[in-house]
């Protein structure tokens, strides 16, 4: 058993070292056409987040139930952060220039596992932008927040501030993917051509096809030099001139 598994490790290598050429030709287009939409063809995306804070100002000493009520409503105001009110006065209050559709795509509002914080997530062409959206939108649910709920408001701890990278496209991550994707499709298509391909590369393939040893093997003989040989007089032939 052993064995067998040697000789289709061999096989295997066998075949990678006779198809390296495609394997390595595939493997540097999938790289370079990742590069490229990578660095010239995609455009990069910022993310900036804003930070909200509910307050109880009504209860001073939180027991569990104010704490779960608490967090209900935590969840309520991150659901709140999408709606079309918040999005509308958003708009309207600061000029975004998106309808409340298109801004609604660009935001993640979410409730921060057992806290009271809830960030708002804005993504945009510009870094800029992004963060000037996530305030915009922050500000409007503070706004929007008042007098929901009797005893709780909710304000801005944490402005957004432009990030200094984009959040997309990762052109590492691309890349990487990319030399591993064309490693895997290259192999593909070696075993591929492989299997296809009914040619006697070597000896060894040989007699692994017809189940015999071979004894000996014939070199091949380039039809130029014979010719040139052909042309040449022997040794023999000038000694009786």
């Amino acid at each position: 058993m052993q064995e067998e598994r040697e000789l289709e490790l061999q096989d295997y290598l066998r075949v990678i070292r006779r198809r390296l050429r495609t394997i390595v030709w595939v493997t540097v287009v999938a790289v370079v056409v990742s590069g490229i939409l990578s660095f010239f063809v995609i455009k990069p995306t910022y993310q900036a987040q804003a930070t909200l804070i509910v307050v109880n100002k009504a209860v001073p000493v939180i027991d569990q139930s104010t704490f779960l009520l608490d967090t209900q409503l935590v969840q309520t105001y991150a659901t709140l952060g999408t709606s079309y009110g918040v999005l509308e006065h958003a708009i309207q209050a600061y000029n975004i220039p998106y309808t409340e559709t298109q801004l609604g795509k660009m935001l993640t509002v979410t409730a921060v596992t057992n806290t009271d914080l809830v960030t708002v997530q804005a993504q945009g062409p510009s870094a800029q932008q992004a963060a000037v959206l996530a305030n915009d939108v922050a500000k409007s649910l503070a706004v929007k927040a008042k007098g929901i709920t009797p005893g709780y408001y909710v304000s801005v701890v944490d402005a957004a501030v432009p990030p200094s990278v984009p959040a997309s496209p990762n052109k590492k991550l691309n890349l990487a993917l990319a030399l591993v994707l064309g490693l895997l499709v290259g192999l593909g298509i070696a075993f591929l051509q492989e299997y296809f391909d009914r040619t006697i590369h070597d000896p060894e393939q040989l007699a692994r096809e017809l189940g015999v040893p071979v004894l000996a093997t014939v070199p091949i003989i380039d039809d130029a030099n014979v010719q040139v040989a052909r042309r040449q007089p022997s040794k023999q032939g000038r000694m009786r001139a």
